[in-house]
C-alpha cells in the first residue's frame, strides 16, 4: 500500500462506527415506515388505530436525521459547492481543507454541548409526550446528542487528515468531496413573535441587530463559495450571530432547543419516505421502464421523444425529489436515444437539464414539504397548491418542443422506428407502479384518507412489493436504502443548521426591518414578488433550492405576509424562480448536473445555450402565476373547502 493510500485510510478510521449508524438510521427509517402502514391499516380495517404513533414516529424522527450525519461525512454527501475550492492545487487546496473541516468540527462540538445540555435536562424529569401511551422525549433527545458526537468524531479525524496534507502535500490527496449533486414560545416562534420581539430595547440596538445580521449574510456567501458544508456555513453564522444578538449562555441553549425540536416533527417523516421511494423506484429500474414506454407512445409524434423525456422527468423527479438526480439520470436513458434519432444536441441536453425541476412541484415533492415546514404553511394544502405549477411547466415544455419539431423538423427529426399496439398496449404496465404511489398519494390526500407521511410509508411499501414481485437482488434495495439515509441526513443536516440561521435573522430584527421597510414603501404585491424572484434567480446561480430557501424565507416570507399576499402564491413563485436560477450561468447547478454525466463532446455552453428557450417559458409561467393569484389558490381551494 502506498503512503497516500495509508493516509488517506486515516479519515476512513471510524469507518465501522459510522457505518453501523447509518445501518441505525435506516433500520429506525424502516421501522418508521413499517409502524405507520400499520396504524393506516389498523385503523380502516379494524377502526382501532396503533395509539402513540405519532408521537413515537416524531420522538425517532432524530435518531432517523442525526445518526447517520456521521456516515454521510465519510461518504463526501454533505452538500457543498466548490467554485473556489475546486480552482486551488497543491498545498493551498489542503490549507482550505483544513480551514473547512475545523470549522465544521468546532460547529459540531459546540452542538454536542448545546444537545447534551437538551438531553440531561429531559432525563432528570424523566420528559415525556402527553399521549395515550408513554413516550419518553429523553430517547429522541439522546438520539439528537449522539448525532452531533458522531459528526465531530469524523470531522476531528478528517480534520487532522488535512493537517498532515498541509505538511505533505505531495503524499495526501484532497478529501473534500461535493455532493451530487433542510415551551418555544419564550424563544420566539418564527418569524412571528421573535420578530415582533426584536430591538424592542432600542432602535440602536435593533440597528445594530439589523447591521449583524448583513454582515452574517455575507459571510455566509463568502463560506459557501470557499467550499465550507452548507450546513456548517448556515449553522457557524447562525450559532456566532446568535452569541452576538445574545450572549453565549442564550445561544447554546436556543440552538439546542433548535437541534432537536426543528428536525423531531410528524411532518418531517415524509421526507426520508419520498426519498426511500424515488431510491427504490431506480433501483429496480421503474424510471427507465417508464421512459421506454412513453418513447413508445410518444416517438412518432413531432418532438415525440422530447415530449416523453418531459414527461419521463415529471414522473421520476416526482419519485426521488430532486432536480440534479433526475437531470443526471435521464442524461443518461434519454439523450442517447435522442441523439441517435438526430436530436439537436445543445435542446436534447438543455430540456433534459429543465425538465429535471418538473417533479418538484407534483407530489410527492419534498422540496415543497421542507418550504411548507419552514414557513408553517399547511404541507398537505402547498402539495396540492404545487400541482398547477408542475402540470403548467410539463404542458409548456412539451408544447414549445412539439411547436419546434413542427416549425424546424432538423431541430427534433420524427422517429421513424414503428410499434404495433400490442407492443404499445404491454408497454402500459411500466407504468403501474408510477400510477399506484400517484394514486395513493394524491388520492389519499385529496380525500383526506391519509396524511402525506402515511401516504408516503404506503408508498415505499408499493415499491417494496414490486422491488420482490421483479425479483430485484436485495443488495440493490440495500443500496437504495443507504443512498436514502446519505440523502436524507444531507437535507436533515441543512434544515438544524437553517433553523440556527433564521433564529439569527428573527432575532437581529433584520425579517422586521424588511417587513417594516415593504409595508412604509407601500410597494404592491406584484412589485414586490417580482423583485423577490430577481433575488432568487441570483441565488439560484449559486445555491441548491433547499440552500437558498432556508437563507430567504426567515427574511421574505414575513414580508409577504405582510403586504398580505397568499402564502401558496408566494411559495410556489419563489419555488419557480430558485429552480429557474438553476438553469442560468454561472454556475446553473441543473446544468453541471446533466454535464457531469454527459460525454466529452457535448460543451456545458452548449447546455447552457440549449436550455434557454425553457427558461424562458418558465419565466411565462413565473409571471402568470405572479399576474393571476387563482392559479396558486384554485387547487387547494377546491380539495380542502
Amino acid at each position: 500500500m502506498s503512503k497516500s493510500m495509508k493516509l488517506s485510510a486515516f479519515y476512513e478510521k471510524p469507518e465501522l462506527l459510522m457505518r453501523l449508524f447509518g445501518w441505525v438510521s435506516a433500520g429506525v427509517m424502516l421501522f418508521n415506515m413499517v409502524l405507520i402502514c400499520c396504524d393506516v391499516f389498523m385503523r380502516y380495517a379494524f377502526n382501532s388505530p396503533i395509539q402513540g404513533t405519532t408521537e413515537i414516529v416524531t420522538m425517532l424522527m432524530a435518531w432517523v436525521a442525526y445518526a447517520g450525519m456521521g456516515y454521510t461525512l465519510l461518504r463526501g454527501q454533505h452538500m457543498q459547492l466548490g467554485a473556489v475550492y475546486d480552482r486551488l492545487h497543491g498545498r493551498i487546496k489542503h490549507i482550505f481543507s483544513f480551514f473547512i473541516y475545523l470549522l465544521a468540527t468546532i460547529l459540531f462540538v459546540v452542538m454536542i454541548k448545546a444537545s447534551w445540555d437538551q438531553f440531561w435536562a429531559s432525563w432528570l424529569i424523566k420528559e415525556k409526550s402527553v399521549a395515550a401511551v408513554t413516550v419518553y422525549v429523553f430517547i429522541g433527545k439522546f438520539g439528537c446528542f449522539l448525532g452531533w458526537l458522531l459528526l465531530a468524531i469524523q470531522g476531528a479525524f478528517m480534520t487532522v487528515y488535512c493537517a498532515v496534507g498541509i505538511a505533505r502535500p505531495n503524499q495526501v490527496d484532497p478529501i473534500l468531496i461535493k455532493s451530487e449533486l433542510p415551551s418555544e414560545d419564550e424563544l420566539g416562534a418564527f418569524g412571528v413573535e421573535g420578530t415582533q420581539n426584536a430591538g424592542k430595547d432600542g432602535d440602536g440596538q435593533m440597528e445594530g441587530g439589523i447591521i449583524l445580521a448583513l454582515v452574517g449574510m455575507v459571510t455566509l456567501i463568502v463560506l459557501v463559495l470557499m467550499g465550507v458544508h452548507i450546513a456548517v456555513a448556515l449553522g457557524t453564522v447562525g450559532f456566532f450571530g446568535l452569541v452576538a444578538c445574545l450572549n453565549l449562555p442564550k445561544a447554546v441553549a436556543m440552538v439546542g432547543i433548535q437541534a432537536y425540536s426543528g428536525i423531531a416533527t410528524f411532518d418531517y417523516a415524509v421526507i426520508p419516505l419520498f426519498i426511500l421511494m424515488g431510491m427504490l423506484a431506480t433501483g429496480i429500474g421503474i424510471s427507465t421502464e417508464c421512459y421506454d414506454t412513453l418513447a413508445k407512445w410518444l416517438g412518432r409524434i413531432p418532438g415525440g421523444l422530447g415530449v416523453a423525456t418531459t414527461l419521463g422527468c415529471t414522473a421520476f423527479g416526482t419519485l426521488n425529489g430532486s432536480a440534479l438526480v433526475t437531470g443526471s439520470v435521464f442524461a443518461k436513458i434519454a439523450a442517447p436515444e435522442m441523439r441517435r434519432y438526430g436530436y439537436n444536441t445543445n435542446l436534447t441536453y438543455g430540456l433534459i437539464a429543465a425538465s429535471g425541476n418538473i417533479g418538484q412541484f407534483i407530489p410527492p415533492s419534498i422540496l415543497i414539504v421542507i418550504f411548507g415546514a419552514l414557513s408553517g404553511d399547511s404541507i398537505g394544502r402547498l402539495l396540492m397548491a404545487a400541482i398547477a405549477p408542475g402540470l403548467a411547466l410539463a404542458i409548456g415544455f412539451s408544447l414549445f418542443t412539439v411547436i419546434a419539431a413542427i416549425v424546424k423538423p432538423s431541430l427534433f427529426p420524427r422517429v421513424e422506428q414503428r410499434f404495433t399496439w400490442k407492443e404499445k398496449l404491454v408497454s402500459l404496465k411500466n407504468l403501474i407502479p408510477i400510477a399506484i404511489v400517484a394514486v395513493v398519494i394524491i388520492g389519499g390526500i385529496f380525500f383526506g384518507i391519509c396524511s402525506s407521511a402515511e401516504a408516503g410509508a404506503i408508498g415505499c411499501l408499493v415499491f417494496f412489493l414490486m422491488g420482490l414481485i421483479k425479483r430485484t437482488p436485495f443488495r440493490k434495495i440495500w443500496r437504495s436504502i443507504m443512498d436514502t439515509v446519505e440523502n436524507m441526513t444531507m437535507l436533515f443536516l441543512i434544515l438544524a443548521c437553517s433553523g440556527m440561521f433564521a433564529k439569527f435573522m428573527t432575532v437581529s430584527g433584520l425579517a422586521q426591518a424588511l417587513t417594516n421597510l415593504v409595508t412604509q414603501a407601500h410597494l404592491s404585491p406584484i412589485v414586490f414578488m417580482v423583485a423577490a424572484v430577481v433575488v432568487f434567480l441570483i441565488l439560484g446561480c449559486f445555491l441548491d433550492a433547499y440552500s437558498s430557501i432556508a437563507l430567504t424565507i426567515p427574511v421574505f416570507y414575513p414580508a409577504a405576509v405582510a403586504l398580505g399576499i397568499d402564502p401558496m402564491q408566494f411559495d410556489l413563485v419563489a419555488i419557480l424562480a430558485l429552480h429557474m436560477g438553476g438553469l442560468t450561468p454561472p454556475v446553473g447547478l441543473c446544468v453541471y448536473s446533466v454535464k457531469a454525466v454527459a460525454p466529452k463532446d457535448v460543451d456545458v455552453m452548449g447546455i447552457f445555450k440549449g436550455s434557454m428557450p425553457y427558461l424562458a417559458v418558465m419565466i411565462v409561467i413565473t409571471l402568470l402565476f405572479i399576474f393571476i393569484p387563482g392559479l396558486s389558490t384554485f387547487i387547494p381551494n377546491a380539495m380542502f373547502t
